[in-house]
């Protein structure tokens, strides 16, 4: 079972998937959306079956999109709380993905 404690952190959410462990930065609940924060938390959740970033991300938004969360506030987390310029490459390649196998969310 996962535990989650709220202290500093060098990121704004942390897991440690072996030590079952969730650490939150104060900074977290700073972030005025909380569609944004559920998408972060599922993104470190991610991490509990895939270390890879790239698929973190996509089973984050999965997760994400089949609550019925909406995109936009996903896409503001992935292109705001991310600094772009690093990881440009990671997020233009979710985009690709999502828009491939979601053609739906365009319309």
């Amino acid at each position: 079972m996962l535990r989650y404690v709220i202290e500093p952190s060098d990121r704004i959410v942390k897991i440690f998937p072996k030590r079952e462990l969730v650490v939150i930065d104060p900074s977290f609940y700073t972030i005025y959306n909380f569609n944004i924060r559920v998408f972060i938390l599922l993104h470190e959740l991610a991490h509990l079956d895939r270390s890879n970033e790239y698929e973190a991300d996509y089973q984050a938004f999965r997760m994400y999109r089949d609550a019925g969360y909406p995109l936009r506030d996903c896409i503001f987390a992935l292109t705001r709380i991310l600094p772009l310029p690093k990881n440009y490459e990671r997020v233009s390649r979710l985009f690709r993905r999502i828009i491939d196998e979601y053609p739906e969310l365009l319309n």
